[in-house]
């Protein structure tokens, strides 16, 4: 995965599948779980930072 693709998952909701996908990426420094999503009140939001420091919030 790029950093571009990571980039497109920036405000989505994403599956447990593209999740995992995302935590196995090498690009991906670290994820913070911050608890279920205002937006989204069924998912998880998700704070993802990459290795160029760059952060993606995900929705899971």
């Amino acid at each position: 995965m790029t950093f571009e693709e990571l980039i497109g998952f920036n405000g989505q909701p994403v599956t447990e599948e593209q999740l995992e996908e995302i935590r196995e990426c090498d690009l991906v420094e670290d994820i913070d779980d911050i608890g279920l999503s205002p937006m989204y009140p069924e998912l998880h939001w998700y704070i993802i930072t990459l290795t160029n420091r760059q952060e993606i919030n995900v929705f899971a």
